[in-house]
Protein backbone atom coordinates (compact mmCIF):
# COMPACT_ATOMS: atom_id res chain seq x y z
CA UNK A 1 0.00 0.00 0.00
CA UNK A 2 1.53 3.30 -1.02
CA UNK A 3 1.47 6.59 0.85
CA UNK A 4 -1.31 8.06 -1.33
CA UNK A 5 -3.69 5.22 -0.44
CA UNK A 6 -2.92 5.55 3.26
CA UNK A 7 -3.52 9.32 3.09
CA UNK A 8 -6.82 8.75 1.26
CA UNK A 9 -8.05 6.25 3.87
CA UNK A 10 -7.13 8.57 6.75
CA UNK A 11 -8.82 11.52 5.02
CA UNK A 12 -12.03 9.57 4.50
CA UNK A 13 -12.04 8.44 8.12
CA UNK A 14 -11.48 11.97 9.42
CA UNK A 15 -14.15 13.46 7.15
CA UNK A 16 -16.67 10.91 8.46
CA UNK A 17 -15.77 11.76 12.05
CA UNK A 18 -16.14 15.50 11.43
CA UNK A 19 -19.59 15.06 9.86
CA UNK A 20 -21.05 12.86 12.58
CA UNK A 21 -22.57 13.66 15.93
CA UNK A 22 -23.05 11.31 18.85
CA UNK A 23 -25.64 10.47 21.44
CA UNK A 24 -24.41 8.75 24.59
CA UNK A 25 -26.53 7.52 27.42
CA UNK A 26 -27.05 5.21 30.35
CA UNK A 27 -30.33 3.31 30.67
CA UNK A 28 -29.69 0.65 33.37
CA UNK A 29 -33.05 -1.04 32.72
CA UNK A 30 -32.02 -2.05 29.20
CA UNK A 31 -28.53 -3.37 29.91
CA UNK A 32 -27.25 -5.75 27.22
CA UNK A 33 -30.23 -4.97 24.94
CA UNK A 34 -30.14 -3.73 21.37
CA UNK A 35 -30.85 0.02 21.12
CA UNK A 36 -31.93 1.68 17.86
CA UNK A 37 -31.69 5.33 16.94
CA UNK A 38 -34.64 6.01 14.63
CA UNK A 39 -35.27 9.10 12.52
CA UNK A 40 -38.27 10.43 10.65
CA UNK A 41 -38.44 11.20 6.95
CA UNK A 42 -41.90 12.63 6.43
CA UNK A 43 -44.33 10.09 7.86
CA UNK A 44 -41.85 7.23 7.45
CA UNK A 45 -39.15 6.13 9.89
CA UNK A 46 -35.66 4.75 9.27
CA UNK A 47 -32.94 3.30 11.50
CA UNK A 48 -29.97 5.66 11.75
CA UNK A 49 -27.76 3.56 14.02
CA UNK A 50 -28.02 0.69 16.47
CA UNK A 51 -25.83 -0.87 19.12
CA UNK A 52 -26.05 -3.26 22.03
CA UNK A 53 -25.86 -1.51 25.42
CA UNK A 54 -23.17 -2.79 27.75
CA UNK A 55 -23.78 -4.46 31.13
CA UNK A 56 -24.35 -1.05 32.77
CA UNK A 57 -26.81 0.06 30.09
CA UNK A 58 -24.32 2.51 28.56
CA UNK A 59 -24.34 3.18 24.82
CA UNK A 60 -23.05 5.55 22.13
CA UNK A 61 -24.85 6.10 18.82
CA UNK A 62 -23.90 8.26 15.83
CA UNK A 63 -25.92 10.30 13.39
CA UNK A 64 -25.03 12.56 10.47
CA UNK A 65 -25.89 16.06 9.37
CA UNK A 66 -28.63 14.69 7.10
CA UNK A 67 -30.41 13.40 10.21
CA UNK A 68 -32.18 16.41 11.66
CA UNK A 69 -35.44 17.17 13.39
CA UNK A 70 -37.13 14.62 15.62
CA UNK A 71 -36.10 11.04 16.32
CA UNK A 72 -36.25 8.50 19.08
CA UNK A 73 -34.33 5.76 20.85
CA UNK A 74 -35.96 2.36 21.02
CA UNK A 75 -35.03 -0.86 22.79
CA UNK A 76 -36.62 -4.29 23.20
CA UNK A 77 -39.57 -2.83 25.13
CA UNK A 78 -40.36 -0.53 22.14
CA UNK A 79 -40.99 2.43 24.45
CA UNK A 80 -39.76 5.47 22.50
CA UNK A 81 -37.47 8.02 24.11
CA UNK A 82 -37.87 11.06 21.86
CA UNK A 83 -34.93 13.32 21.02
CA UNK A 84 -34.25 16.36 18.85
CA UNK A 85 -31.33 16.22 16.42
CA UNK A 86 -29.71 19.60 16.93
CA UNK A 87 -26.65 19.23 14.70
CA UNK A 88 -24.32 19.04 17.69
CA UNK A 89 -23.31 16.32 20.13
CA UNK A 90 -26.01 15.63 22.68
CA UNK A 91 -25.19 15.75 26.37
CA UNK A 92 -25.38 12.30 27.99
CA UNK A 93 -28.91 10.93 28.43
CA UNK A 94 -29.86 9.09 31.61
CA UNK A 95 -33.02 7.14 32.29
CA UNK A 96 -33.45 5.76 35.78
CA UNK A 97 -36.76 3.93 35.30
CA UNK A 98 -37.04 0.28 34.16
Amino acid sequence: MNIKNIFLIISLFLSFQVNSQTITGTFPGIAKQQIKLVGFKGFNTYVIDSIQADEKGEFKLSYGKKDYGMGYLSAKDNKPFFIVFSGTNHPPIYRADN
